[in-house]
């Protein structure tokens, strides 16, 4: 079930998604746990080309549907993150990500 915060981010990535957003934004594949069927394989087989905006949209809309089922924690991968606990984590070390792929983790493009 979406509260009223869900459903505003999912109205916005809806309204204000960019259907022309250059196809350069990486992410890891582990990232990817609903097997988003736009995102792009790179040479790499750790990452993943996305367009961020619809990735995250895809991602809420699946965690939303497996929400309603009671399967939240389905991950199409069965590797060990389904089953791993996090007693502390440094946000922006485990958050940053090079996205697009120039050596350089910014809070900028």
């Amino acid at each position: 079930m979406q509260n009223k915060y869900t459903e505003t981010l999912i109205s916005a990535l809806k309204q204000n998604r960019p259907v022309d957003y250059p196809m350069n934004y990486f992410i890891p594949k582990l990232w990817d746990a609903y097997d988003n069927p736009l995102a792009k394989h790179t040479m790499y087989k750790d990452k993943i080309v996305v367009n961020p905006y619809q990735h995250l949209l895809y991602t809420i809309e699946n965690l939303n549907q497996h929400a309603t089922s009671g399967k939240v924690n389905t991950i199409n991968d069965s590797s060990w993150i389904k089953y791993a606990s996090v007693y502390s984590v440094h946000i922006r070390t485990c958050g940053s990500y090079d996205h697009d792929q120039d050596g350089i983790i910014s809070d900028s493009d």
